[in-house]
């Protein structure tokens, strides 16, 4: 809201100018309400692996139930590092994607066969369902908490592109972007998987901001005694450290039990932890990209678009390079 020594700043139908009136009720002047919403300085618009420490205590992690929680160090370091993949770079304020690798949960080993992780979703636009029974509208028990609170949960679902989702919705596979096409079977709600990560004015901490609103108001996820939610009042927010990810997770897995971390990045692929091994890069055709042994434990290779395929020593993986 703007105000000027208590004055509104109005429209003059006739002259078609802006003034200031001490007074809104003036024939003639059409009062305007102007809104400005403080936006945090935003995280760096870089792709990176992370881990969110709570303030009070504890780290954003992901329970069995794919449920977004807060816990101590867990038994893998893997339940509390996340894939912070940047979303809207050219925006003013940058957004992102967070996820984490999907497990087998009956080996309770790492899927690599395709690029498929667990999102971080704000589950606000799947709360309410039809029941034939009562032939009513509901809310569904499974993305609300006992306390009426929304969940936030992880989805498997695959990454396309910063402007695509595949995911898997009532048992269909699902195409979601930004707005619903429904000529082209595409749902909306892409902006409940992206997130704001902005630096808060009083601390060193960030909190996490829903790109998606809830009946047009700003909401910040909040923990609510142990479990993640959002909530529409900023004092609510979660405020978070962002440490490095140790993790061995890139845009695909190489082991569970290895030091090695590949990373994609804008025309570019990051080995790191393999100092005096051959990498060899390929893309999805085929043609080679690189054959070298690296010199050292943080190489950075040129690499085209798209997906490619790195080899290093006896593992491969698949990486999205943009």
């Amino acid at each position: 809201m703007i105000t000027v020594n208590a004055t509104y700043l109005t429209l003059d139908q006739n002259s078609a100018e802006l003034k200031f009136a001490e007074s809104i009720y003036k024939p003639g002047l059409i009062t305007l309400t102007l809104e400005a919403e403080e936006l945090g300085v935003s995280l760096e618009p870089v792709s990176r692996f992370a881990s969110f420490q709570a303030d009070l205590g504890g780290f954003i992690s992901v329970n069995e139930k794919n449920e977004a929680v807060i816990s101590a160090v867990g038994d893998t370091n893997a339940n509390l590092t996340f894939w912070l993949d940047s979303a809207d770079t050219d925006a003013r304020i940058p957004s992102f994607f967070i996820s984490r690798r999907v497990r087998d949960a009956a080996a309770d080993t790492v899927k690599t066969e395709n690029a498929e992780r667990l999102y971080m979703y704000f589950a606000q636009d799947s709360l309410m369902r039809f029941d034939e029974g009562s032939a009513s509208v509901v809310k569904n028990p499974a993305y609300q908490w006992p306390s009426d609170d929304t969940k936030v949960i992880f989805r498997p679902a695959t990454l396309v592109n910063s402007d695509t989702l595949n995911t898997v919705v009532n048992g269909k596979e699902a195409v979601v972007a930004a707005e619903k096409d429904e000529l082209a079977n595409v749902l909306g709600g892409l902006d409940y998987f992206k997130y704001y990560i902005l630096k808060d004015a009083d601390s060193e901490n960030y909190y996490i901001q829903s790109v998606a609103k809830v009946d047009n108001k700003t909401m910040y996820l909040r923990n609510l005694n142990g479990v993640l939610t959002f909530t529409n009042k900023p004092e609510e927010a979660l405020l978070v450290a962002l440490e490095d990810g140790q993790s061995t997770v890139a845009n695909e897995d190489i082991e569970a039990e290895s030091s090695i971390v590949v990373v994609g990045g804008n025309g570019t692929v990051t080995v790191q932890g393999a100092a005096g091994q051959n990498v060899k890069i390929v893309t999805v055709l085929g043609k080679p990209v690189a054959n070298e042994v690296l010199a050292s434990d943080n190489a950075t290779i040129a690499a085209p678009a798209g997906v490619v395929f790195v080899t290093v020593g006896d593992e491969t993986v698949k990486v999205a390079v943009k």
